[in-house]
């Protein structure tokens, strides 16, 4: 009976079919799933991995756009809705779902990426959410990132180990990988590949910062992109052994560990 009341009030409450960007960001990226996802560990804890693609669309509504990554002429490749169905489904199978939303002093671009889930069914596989990225319009500070971004709030009392590329004149990203297993991340990590590599599997965060790539990622830092998806504390060891990452900080509030901590000593 419980969990009758909260899929009612997830349907009457959450979704909004209608809208493209929407003015009020706290609303229409409510927390209910992350209740549910306890229960039956359909979803992660951010509460959106692992969904399907019908069940984000009934949450935020139709996409603004669908974008694809064209590999013969190296450049993406925006559809409408309505373009997609007629051609690009048949030339490119799976695109990226595009929302904006609008917070008071900013706008976010989420984009969803997918993949097919067969362990249900080969015949009729789902299109399961497997990873997604959030750029901000403007750029905004490392310290307030929790604030911003939703799916974010829900880890302040979660560890987790940081990394950061050993080339910053490559990519100045910083990666984090919260603390712990999940088999619902192994499975959604496991989607296309046979045999993964690695075993334990647990949500990670990739944060692009906008300037400079000699600075250390602090409070202040500027960051223009998240990309939220899972990782392996086993393959950025690996990676730190291999002399591609290096251990850091983790700047967030949530919990500061040290750079022996981050190493896994």
């Amino acid at each position: 009976m419980h969990l009758l009341l909260i899929l009612t009030f997830l349907f009457l409450g959450c979704s909004s079919p209608s809208t493209r960007i929407k003015d009020n960001y706290s609303s229409s990226l409510c927390k209910v799933s992350y209740v549910v996802s306890q229960n039956n560990e359909q979803v992660l804890q951010d509460g959106l991995l692992g969904l399907t693609k019908e069940q984000i669309r009934n949450k935020f509504g139709k996409p603004y756009f669908i974008e694809v990554y064209d590999w013969t002429f190296k450049k993406n490749r925006i559809f409408s809705l309505d373009e997609w169905d007629a051609i690009g489904r048949r030339l490119y199978g799976i695109g990226e779902d595009v929302y904006f939303f609008k917070t008071t002093n900013n706008e976010l671009r989420y984009s969803f990426h997918y993949l097919l889930d067969t362990t249900s069914s080969r015949f009729h596989p789902k299109t399961r959410l497997n990873s997604y990225s959030i750029e901000f319009d403007q750029p905004i500070r490392f310290g307030n990132i929790d604030s911003v971004i939703e799916q974010l709030s829900n880890f302040k009392k979660e560890k987790a180990c940081c990394y950061s590329k050993k080339r910053p004149l490559v990519t100045d990203t910083l990666i984090c990988v919260v603390n712990g297993a999940s088999t619902l991340a192994k499975k959604i990590r496991s989607l296309g590949i046979s045999k993964p590599k690695y075993t334990q599997w647990n949500i990670d965060f990739r944060l692009k910062a906008c300037e400079g790539t000699n600075a250390s990622f602090t409070q202040n830092r500027k960051i223009c992109e998240v990309t939220i998806s899972t990782g392996s504390i086993e393959e950025q060891n690996e990676l730190v052994r291999l002399k591609y990452n290096i251990p850091a900080n983790n700047p967030f509030k949530l919990q500061n560990l040290t750079l022996s901590e981050a190493n896994g000593k």
